[in-house]
């Protein structure tokens, strides 16, 4: 049965810190570049306790050196990368506080200097990231495009999907960047497990978001749909004949040093909306690839364009 989203424990933040010395108040200097919307405020709070942890002279992103993500992580303590021990401290004792929380790691110029587990989770653990599942099929696709299975974001469904159960015509004419974008128009509501929970248990996922109508032009609206990102998944499918985890594998989480991971299967697809599984640090090699620029070491995995068009 698939996994619907219930109160239980679950992980899957991944916020992107950049040093912007031009930003003033409570968190000033830091921005975010790349998260997914509806975690922020947890993500927030994570970095005001950090920013208590940091020396005078943060690392700006002209000081960072690319690191090889196909390697080990190499580890550190707080102190080797300018951060105060004693703030990190009180990090760790406010994140152990919070009730959801399976793990917390910190790098910091490339180096792992903080790694905790909480509630029975372990380094090896596979951790159910949720809505961090759209932020690697946004990477698939642009890799995708990359490595010309796409010719680009503005192809349509109707190119791309011509059999698929389109209720309506204008659905044809929405493009991939209007679904990278969820701007698709349908007529959707999706907060937790409202409007997700009836998509998921339905017995034909892309049937269901297709029914729905275009309540506004494609492209105008913002409108959270884990069933339109799921649909770009399928799209993917379709245009490299490849099933998500085997392309991931392939096009990113090879080359960055990701050996496991895990897909929750929609027949005859995976889920590109919320299903994947990875491991903290792992996650952390993701971030990390969009910190250094869509370079891991001397080779380049994906194109500095993509990487400042996601963030």
């Amino acid at each position: 049965m698939p996994r619907h989203v219930s109160h239980q424990l679950q992980s899957g933040i991944l916020g992107l810190f950049d040093f912007d010395p031009a930003l003033q108040g409570p968190t000033a200097g830091w921005r975010i570049v790349g998260m997914d919307r509806r975690l922020a405020s947890s993500v927030l709070l994570l970095q005001t306790l950090a920013l208590s942890a940091c020396g005078d002279s943060p690392t700006g992103p002209q000081g960072r050196s690319s690191i090889d993500l196909s390697q080990p992580w190499k580890e550190g303590t707080p102190a080797s990368v300018g951060l105060r021990p004693a703030g990190i401290a009180s990090a760790l004792e406010a994140a152990a506080a919070v009730p959801r929380l399976m793990s917390l790691l910190v790098v910091r110029d490339g180096t792992l200097v903080v790694e905790e587990y909480y509630r029975g989770n372990q380094r090896d653990s596979l951790n159910d990231l949720r809505s961090v599942t759209k932020s690697v099929v946004s990477t698939l696709t642009g890799l995708a495009v990359q490595e010309g299975y796409l010719s680009g974001l503005d192809q349509t469904l109707g190119e791309l999907l011509p059999e698929a159960p389109f209720h309506f015509p204008e659905q044809r004419e929405i493009s991939l960047r209007h679904l990278l974008t969820m701007s698709g128009g349908f007529d959707w509501y999706e907060q937790g497990a409202i409007g997700y929970n009836e998509w998921i248990l339905s017995e034909d996922r892309i049937d269901f978001l297709l029914s729905k109508l275009l309540l506004d032009p494609p492209g105008l609206i913002f409108n959270y749909n884990s069933a339109a990102v799921h649909l770009l998944g399928v799209v993917l499918t379709e245009a490299t004949g490849l099933q998500l985890p085997e392309l991931a594998d392939q096009l990113l989480f090879g080359p960055i040093g990701i050996a496991r991971s895990r897909w929750e299967p929609l027949p005859p697809h995976y889920n590109g909306g919320a299903g994947i599984d990875l491991r903290p640090r792992d996650l952390a090699r993701l971030g990390q690839l969009f910190l250094q620029g869509g370079v891991s070491g001397d080779r380049r995995i994906l194109s500095e364009s993509w990487i400042q068009e996601a963030t």
